[in-house]
Order: structure tokens, then sequence, then C-alpha cells
């Protein structure tokens, strides 16, 4: 288990105000060996076991910690789903496996959807770095491993779009600037007519946007050198990031008192529930980082607000309740509404200090 005091999502990065995490992910499959979603049961436990003495020969080795599926409980294998590291629909198939650095900013899967993914996470606007984080293990692992590949084309994916350099680049970022100015759906209609993806995140039963969180994708590699592809990214990405930056210039001249009351709601209810779900917590983070970057939130910082998001996650509270690294000294039973009074109270406990600032 990764804990909060090695975890990369404890770190800063570049426009971390707005941008939380870059993730990149890079899909391999092995030479003379037919897709997972193909391969006999035999086969498939041969492909594990070829990746997983792959890794055991990187020169950090001992540094990262593998796991079949079937072996995984269920919080487990939801803290996962929680860092990105797994999809909600993965079967815990004998045959599948991960991999974890003990940061967490490394991560790799055995034969979900291809033979090898790999992932690299990194705090902040960081395309560049994490791309070459994750390309320097893949090209260790190449020694070892014979990549399937075509003259011309590149490496061979179960994504048709992904054939090529097999990568996915994704920032997940806040832009209230954009969504408050009523500019943003123009934003997000100009990035999907060029093929990114955009997931916005939204209260339960609600269109209301939580603390206007995006996760953004763009996965196409067909026709583009890794180097080309990570370059259309950044440059569409940072375009992206300086808009946001110039409409929350904007907001603070001429919508001052609407975000005043938004940070003020926000940190009063950080302050004062008695529980808070999952998505009530990000909510009032994301409000809250956004009046610290303001300046209208002072004695407590955006690294603060970032690492909360993943320290409040609901299988993550309940692993640290069950194995007695958290403790609450009331009288509530063991269930969701134990682990809300925990989330209220760890959140308290980050903001206690936070004063507003005007």
């Amino acid at each position: 288990m990764i804990t909060d005091s090695s975890a990369w999502y404890m770190e800063t990065g570049p426009d971390i105000d707005i941008v939380l995490s870059t993730k990149v992910g890079i899909s391999r499959n092995l030479l003379d060996f037919v897709f997972p979603s193909a391969l006999n049961k035999e086969d498939a436990e041969r492909v594990t076991i070829l990746i997983l003495d792959a890794f055991n020969q990187l020169p950090d080795a001992e540094k990262y910690n593998s796991l079949r599926l079937v072996a995984m409980d269920t919080i487990g294998k939801k803290i996962l789903e929680e860092r990105g590291i797994l999809a909600s629909d993965t079967e815990p198939v004998l045959s599948r496996a991960v991999i974890i650095h003990n940061d967490g900013a490394i991560a790799a899967t055995s034969n979900i959807r291809d033979h090898l993914h790999l992932l690299s996470f990194s705090a902040g606007f960081a395309p560049e770095q994490t791309a070459k984080t994750i390309l320097h293990v893949e090209n260790i692992l190449s020694k070892y491993l014979r990549f399937a590949a075509v003259k011309h084309y590149g490496y061979l994916t179960s994504n048709i779009y992904r054939i090529g350099s097999g990568m996915k680049n994704s920032i997940l970022c806040s832009l209230p600037g954009l969504s408050l100015t009523g500019i943003l759906q123009e934003e997000i209609n100009k990035l999907a007519e060029l093929g990114f993806e955009i997931h916005a995140y939204y209260a339960a039963d609600s269109k209301l946007l939580l603390g206007w969180l995006y996760l953004i994708s763009y996965g196409s590699s067909a026709g583009r050198t890794v180097k080309a592809q990570i370059s259309f990214f950044h440059s569409y990405m940072q375009s992206l990031i300086e808009k946001e930056r110039t409409a929350r210039n904007y907001i603070t001249e001429q919508k001052i008192y609407q975000i005043k009351d938004i940070i003020a709601k926000a940190l009063a209810l950080a302050k004062n529930a008695v529980l808070l779900d999952i998505k009530e917590a990000i909510d009032i983070t994301l409000k809250i980082k956004l009046g610290i970057s303001l300046n209208l939130i002072r004695y407590s910082s955006i690294q603060d607000c970032n690492a909360l998001l993943y320290r409040v996650q609901t299988a993550h509270l309940a692993f640290l309740l069950l194995s007695g690294a958290l403790s609450i000294d009331e009288d509530i039973p063991f269930d969701e509404i134990r682990v809300q009074r925990m989330r209220a109270i760890f959140v308290k406990k980050i903001f206690q200090r936070a004063e507003l600032n005007y």
C-alpha cells in the first residue's frame, strides 16, 4: 500500500493551481501472442510471467510491488480504481496482475485490454516529464520483452486509434474561470473537434459540476511520433491553461461577490460539516483551492487541496480505518456513515487554520 508521505500526489508541480495531475499511459503487446481478449489461460499466464520477470530486471526493481488481481480484496481493488490504475469493470482474472512503484507514480497492468499497460502520474501539468518517466521504463522492459510492432505503423494495440506510439495523455483540471464566464462549452467543443475526450464530474442526480472538475485526454496516436503527440497535447492544454488564467482574472474583477460567496460557503462547510460524502468533499476542496489561488483564503495551500482529493476517497479511508491507521473516538458502526464522518473530520483538520483573506 502506498503511504501518504511517499505518494506522488503529495508533491507540487507546474500550473498546479489549475491542473491537479498529469497521466500518461502506454499500451504494448507481446510478439507471438494474440490480444488478451482472445488468449487462452495458458498463454495468458505466460504473458504475465514474462512481464513480471521483465520488471524484476529494472535497476530499482525492489521499489516495485506486484499482485495478482484475484489476490486483491475489494478495498485494495477500489483504491486502484480511485488512483486511476484500474477501470471499475476490470474482472479479477488469475492471469491479470498489477505492478506499482512505492510512490504510486509508476504502475502497470497485465492482460486487461493489452498485454501490458504502463502508467505514469505527476502532480500539476507535466506531460513531457511524465511521458519521459514511463518511456524510460518501457525502454528497459523492451530489452527483455519482444513488443509487437509493424514497420511504418508502429506498435500494435487492441485499440486501433492507439496503433503507433500506443500513448494516451490526460490531465485532471479544475476550470472555474472558464465555467463562470460561460465560455467553457465553446472551448470544450473546439477540443472535441480535434479528437480530445472531455469528461466532466457531476454531483449525484444533478447537473451541478463538482468543483468545475474535468478529465481531458488525447489518445489518438496514429500517424504521430511520440514527440509529436506530446507536443500536440502540450500545446492545446497550455493554451487552455492560459485561457483559464485570463478568465480567473476576469471573474476576480467582475464577479468578486459571487466568488467570495462560493468560497466562504465552502470553507464554512469544511469546518462545520458532520458528514461528507465523496462528491461533497471534492466540491468543497476545489472551491477552497480556488480561494487560495485567488489569494482570498490564507493559511492553507494548493498542495494540501490536491493531496486531500486522494486522501478522502472512500476506499482509501476505509483501508485506513480497518488497518487502525486512523480512528475516531465515536461509537459509529463501520459503514458508509463512519467513512463520511471520518472524511468530515479529515477535511476539517486540513482546513482548520484556513481563514478568509478579505
